[in-house]
């Protein structure tokens, strides 16, 4: 047993040895020198903030619960299906790390009775607070610091929900998300002049939700896909 797990060690030293060099980015062909394009990003975070504490405190594991309220906007529009009321409203604000501020709100409406399905309306705010730039420099710390900016978000929406049946339910939601991180230094003109990069964006985002029931005690079969959009680039200012 030990002379063949020597071996086997001696096998994977040998290939790891033979394998050759893979990057995670394409570099230039001619000049081996990586290209700088940066993939597999992502943006509009705050987007995954759960805005309601109960459904953070589940760890937002509630995509197949049918509860009816008008915050179950945020998680999956289905939800919204079973208001058994024909008004509800939602209203809130988390304080959370680095004095950064959510603020959110969602109402949700049931016209002539539900037979029209459930139409809601969603906000959610993001304040970062007040921040101080900086950009690297040959100094002792490494940086200097540029203006102060004040980094904000926010995202206003719609939905709508329907009971099929007394099992299954769909939703779905579009709503318009914006970004604004500030400016930041990219490069100097021929006179030394600062260029600057606005870090703005802002783009439409959908929703898809259903729930079903299967009738076997509390069994349930649930799929939400939330905030679908087009690839958005930030603006030069």
């Amino acid at each position: 047993m030990k002379k063949f797990s020597t071996t086997l060690m001696l096998l994977f030293l040998v290939v790891g040895l033979a394998a050759s060099q893979v990057f995670g980015q394409d570099a230039e062909e001619e000049t081996d020198v990586f290209s700088g394009v940066k993939i597999a990003q992502t943006g509009m975070k705050f987007l995954s903030f759960s805005v309601d504490a109960r459904s953070a405190a589940m760890s937002d594991a509630i995509t197949g619960e049918d509860n009816g309220s008008a915050v179950s906007m945020f998680y999956n529009p289905s939800s919204m299906a079973r208001l058994d009321k024909n008004l509800s409203m939602d209203l809130g604000q988390t304080k959370w790390i680095a004095d950064i501020n959510y603020n959110m709100g969602s109402v949700a409406f049931r016209p002539a009775g539900g037979a029209l399905g459930v139409f809601g309306l969603t906000f959610m705010s993001v304040d970062y607070g007040e921040l101080q730039g900086t950009i690297r420099a040959d100094t002792k710390l490494g940086y200097e610091d540029t203006e102060m900016f004040n980094p904000t978000a926010m995202v206003a929406g719609i939905g709508y929900a329907k009971a099929l049946s007394d099992r299954f339910a769909i939703g779905v939601g579009a709503k318009f998300v914006k970004e604004d991180l500030g400016r930041a230094i990219v490069d100097y003109d021929t006179t030394g002049a600062e260029v600057y990069d606005a870090t703005v964006g802002s783009t439409i985002a959908y929703d898809f939700g259903l729930i079903y029931r299967t009738g076997f005690k509390s069994l349930t079969f649930a799929m939400t896909a939330r905030n679908f959009s087009k690839d958005n680039r930030c603006t030069r200012i």
